[in-house]
C-alpha cells in the first residue's frame, strides 16, 4: 500500500515540476520528496518499461493540467526595475519579468524613472499573476494585474516601456499611442531599445 501511495506522490511532484506553470511550486515539491520516494525513483529507473509507463502518466497528467491561462495571487516586495519584480509565493520569493514589455536599464536614460513608475503602482500590493511561460533566467514571464489592471499595458501606454515586439504584440497599439502623445521615453527624440543598449554595453566591454 506504501508503496502505491508513494509513487503517486512522486507522480504529483514530477508533474509539477515538469509543467511550466507548477514553476510557482517547484521548490516545494523537490522538498517534499524524501528518501524513501528517492529511493524508489532510482530503483524504477533501473526497469525500462517501468520508465515507460511513468513517462506516459506524466504526459497523462501534464495535458490534464496545462493552463496557458495560469492565474495566480501574490505579493509584490521589491521592484527591480521598470520591467521585473520580485513577489511572495508559498513562502518562497520569485522573480516575475512582466510579459510583452522591455523597460529601459536601470542605467539607461528613463530607466530610474521608469523603476520607480512601476513602484509607486505595485510595491508592497497584492496582484494577480497570468503566467505565460518562464524564461532562460528562470524568472517567470507574466502578466500583472492589479485590480483588475493590466499593469504591463499601463507601462506601455505611459511611455515607461517599449512593446517587446520579438516576443508578442500585445502592447504595440499602445506603445504608439505613447509616442504620438510624446509620454515618457517618447519625449526623447530617439530613445534606443534596451535591447540594443545592453547590445552596445556588451560591445563596449570587449
Amino acid at each position: 500500500m506504501w508503496y502505491f501511495r508513494d509513487l503517486l506522490k512522486i507522480l504529483y511532484n514530477l508533474c509539477h515540476i515538469f509543467s511550466f506553470f507548477g514553476i510557482m511550486t517547484y521548490f516545494r515539491c523537490k522538498m517534499r520528496i524524501s528518501k524513501t520516494q528517492l529511493k524508489l525513483i532510482l530503483d524504477l529507473a533501473k526497469d525500462p518499461r517501468k520508465i515507460l509507463i511513468i513517462g506516459f502518466l506524466i504526459l497523462f497528467a501534464y495535458v490534464l493540467n496545462y493552463d496557458p491561462n495560469s492565474y495566480v495571487n501574490t505579493k509584490v516586495i521589491r521592484v527591480v526595475d521598470g520591467d521585473t519584480i520580485e513577489v511572495k509565493m508559498n513562502d518562497k520569493e520569485a522573480i516575475v519579468r512582466l510579459f510583452g514589455i522591455d523597460a529601459p536599464e536601470k542605467n539607461q536614460a528613463y530607466g530610474q524613472m521608469s523603476k520607480k513608475f512601476l513602484s509607486a503602482i505595485v510595491l508592497n500590493k497584492d496582484i494577480v499573476l497570468n503566467v505565460k511561460d518562464e524564461d532562460k533566467y528562470g524568472r517567470i514571464l507574466a502578466i500583472v494585474y492589479l485590480n483588475d489592471k493590466d499593469i504591463n499595458q499601463v507601462m506601455v501606454a505611459n511611455g515607461y516601456a517599449w512593446a517587446y515586439e520579438h516576443y508578442s504584440d500585445l502592447y504595440v497599439k499602445d506603445q504608439q499611442l505613447a509616442q504620438s502623445a510624446k509620454k515618457g521615453l517618447w519625449e526623447e527624440k530617439d530613445p534606443i531599445e534596451p535591447y540594443k543598449w545592453r547590445k552596445q554595453i556588451r560591445f563596449n566591454q570587449e
